[in-house]
């Protein structure tokens, strides 16, 4: 996962710094704060659910002592990973011309590189999703159950559910 976020990190701030070095970058096109925040609901309510998984991992850490500066780190490093990415990321897409698109991708001219940065966010995106999943059916099951010990049949179960709802 940290590999295609470095990936990831490392196409969007070229991206911007070819565009910075092209003199593409307009300071009065960039938008600072804007009435739209569609997309920034979505990434706040992902964040607050990130937020609930941080509980069963940090009472599975080795070093329990250590978790306060461990959780500083981690706040650190993803609030340096979103600056980053959104401050290169309006340079990247400064002066396109295309309308109504959902990722930077979108923006950007397809070629080999961005497919290639594009397969590895989709294999982080499939080895999360069975991590996002435990801490989903773990906090579904701690609502019924002190234990972490789940009957196998309602275990067996919600998985079920759950790859129904996914296909």
């Amino acid at each position: 996962g940290i590999i295609a976020v470095i990936v990831y990190i490392i196409y969007i701030m070229a991206i911007g710094g070819i565009n910075i070095s092209k003199g593409n970058v307009n300071k009065n096109t960039i938008k600072i704060v804007t009435s739209d925040i569609s997309t920034l609901c979505g990434v706040f309510s992902f964040s607050f659910f990130i937020h609930n998984a941080i509980i069963p991992i940090m009472r599975r850490n080795k070093n329990i002592e250590k978790n306060q500066r461990d959780l500083a780190l981690s706040y650190i490093g993803t609030a340096t990973i979103y600056t980053l990415v959104g401050t290169f990321g309006s340079f990247a897409i400064a002066g396109s011309t295309k309308q109504n698109c959902s990722t930077v991708f979108d923006y950007l001219d397809q070629n080999a590189i961005s497919a290639v940065v594009e397969f590895f966010i989709f294999l982080q995106l499939f080895s999360v999703l069975p991590f996002i999943w435990y801490v989903c059916r773990s906090q579904f099951f701690c609502l019924f159950y002190d234990t972490e010990k789940i009957p196998k049949k309602y275990f067996l179960l919600v998985n079920l559910l759950f790859s129904g709802v996914c296909i």
